[in-house]
């Protein structure tokens, strides 16, 4: 259908958290690779206990609307990401520099 062709479209953005999450952390890769890891167990978790919790509420249509409410949420909440600049992060992680 159409709409699970939209879905797979904008789902597929997602695909590439692993390679970018790193790259965004600097020198805090272990910290930021934990967190992603942390935030994939739990997705595992919460995601099906919100479909538990809203379906008898607003049926299994409801259950999509609030899915796709919380993929836009998290779409804004990635815009905010900033990688930072590769010559800033050069030089923060050189042997030079280091203390």
């Amino acid at each position: 259908s159409v709409i699970g062709f939209i879905w797979g479209g904008l789902l597929a953005g997602y695909v590439p958290i692993g390679a970018i999450v790193p790259t965004a952390a600097g020198k805090d890769k272990g910290a930021a690779m934990s967190v992603l890891n942390l935030a994939a167990g739990l997705s595992a978790f919460v995601g099906p206990a919100l479909a538990w919790l809203f379906i008898g509420l607003v049926g299994a249509q409801g259950v999509v609307w609030i899915f796709a409410v919380l993929y836009l949420a998290s779409a804004v909440m990635t815009k905010c990401i900033h990688i930072p600049e590769e010559k800033a992060v050069q030089e923060e992680t050189s042997p030079q520099y280091a203390s």
